[in-house]
Parts: structure tokens; C-alpha cells; sequence
């Protein structure tokens, strides 16, 4: 039995105890009617996060109790010896790919598994910090380092 008074009770020790520091919030939404899921994911540096070092909670809503929690890592470390290319140049490259009026909808910064769409030959699954570059209907893979295209992916 629950002892927590309130789902923001629940959340906060959930943070404080479980999550830990280092990680954001980055997905929160109600899976059921009763169930809350969140997603945490590990901060590498401001304004750029690990995809593949994350928490996820579920959270039974009228008993204010932990239904799961789950903690993948990933052992990706950023090239702090490198500088990261603005998100306006990540921009241009994908523009190069991207058909002529295509919309870019969202921009982040955040580690990718290479894959070998739009001609990448970096190799299949090989972590990367990468700007994610997403439109309606594409998402483009572009390296933070090297600004090559190492990846991304077609909506259906």
C-alpha cells in the first residue's frame, strides 16, 4: 500500500531517490486511465541529452503507487575534446537532402544510433551525438561533430 499522499509526492521521492540527478524529464503522458507513464533521459550537457541512458516509470494514479521502473544506460560519453556545430549549420546539411519545401517541425540535440539511410556509411548502430533534425514527414541524423549525415528515417 501506497505511502504517498498525492501523485506529486510520489514524483518528487521518485526523482529525489530513484531517477537521481542528471536526468530530464522528457516525456510524460497517461498510457490508461489509471496509469501515468514518464520517461527520464540523461542529461550529457545543456541542451543535449542521451536517448539511450534513460528511467522509465509507471505510475498507478488512484493508489498513488510505483507500478514499474525501468533504467537502461547506455555508456555513451560525448567528444569533449570537440566542438559541436551550430544547430543552423545541422540545419543547412539536412536542408541538402530534404525536398525543396519540406518544413522542418523540430530540432534536437541528443545521442542516435547510426543507420544507413540517406547514403550514411558511417555503420549501423554506432552511437553518435547528432542533431535530429524532424519534419512531417522525415527525420534527419546530422553528426554534431563532423556535420556528415549519419542517419535517420521516413514516417509511414
Amino acid at each position: 500500500v501506497s505511502k504517498f499522499v498525492s501523485l506529486e509526492e510520489l514524483i518528487a521521492y521518485i526523482e529525489a531517490h530513484l531517477v537521481g540527478p542528471g536526468y530530464e524529464l522528457v516525456n510524460s503522458y497517461d498510457f490508461s486511465e489509471d496509469t501515468l507513464s514518464l520517461r527520464y533521459e540523461k542529461v550529457l550537457f545543456p541542451g543535449a541529452l542521451d536517448r539511450y541512458d534513460y528511467v522509465s516509470v509507471n505510475i498507478h494514479k488512484p493508489k498513488a503507487e510505483l507500478e514499474t521502473f525501468y533504467r537502461a544506460t547506455s555508456g555513451f560519453q560525448p567528444d569533449s575534446g570537440k566542438e559541436v556545430i551550430t544547430q543552423e549549420e545541422a540545419i543547412a546539411v539536412a536542408n541538402s537532402l530534404l525536398e525543396e519545401n519540406e518544413k522542418i517541425t523540430d530540432v534536437q540535440l541528443a545521442s542516435v544510433k547510426a543507420n544507413d539511410f540517406f547514403g550514411s556509411t558511417d555503420g549501423e548502430g554506432n552511437l553518435h551525438l547528432a542533431y535530429i533534425i524532424s519534419t512531417e514527414s522525415s527525420v534527419v541524423y546530422v553528426d554534431a561533430y563532423t556535420a556528415q549525415v549519419i542517419g535517420g528515417d521516413l514516417y509511414k
